[in-house]
């Protein structure tokens, strides 16, 4: 997730529809807001944690998402990359449902129940 992505995901949950509003609805100024969607400044831990909050997503992927856009060696943006992906809700669902999918097929008789989902933990 970009931070683009997620300031219009905020804006779109709270019927926001302009950066002007943005700011107002955060109670910032409208260059801070100028300064995140122009790539010059990313908004800190807290910020993004509350971003998060407000777009109604997971906010330890939005923050590690957010760490992967801050990072300027390769190296660091691929691995926080790694971690958001790991964190990302959708990407678990989707993961869940593949491997739902494959035990039904080598499992004979074996069908999943309506709803159920894998439980994924490290």
């Amino acid at each position: 997730m970009t931070l683009t992505e997620l300031l219009d995901a905020v804006k779109t949950r709270n019927n926001l529809t302009s950066n002007y509003a943005l700011a107002r609805f955060l109670d910032t100024r409208e260059t801070t807001v100028w300064r995140w969607t122009s790539g010059r400044n990313l908004p800190d831990e807290e910020t993004c944690a509350r971003l998060a909050f407000l777009a109604g997503l997971d906010e330890d992927y939005v923050i590690a998402s957010m760490a992967a856009e801050r990072a300027r060696e390769p190296s660091s943006k691929e691995r926080w990359t790694r971690i958001a992906a790991r964190l990302n809700p959708d990407g678990l669902y989707i993961m869940s449902t593949c491997i739902r999918g494959l035990l039904d097929r080598l499992t004979p008789g074996r069908t999943s129940p309506a709803g159920s989902h894998l439980l994924v933990t490290t």
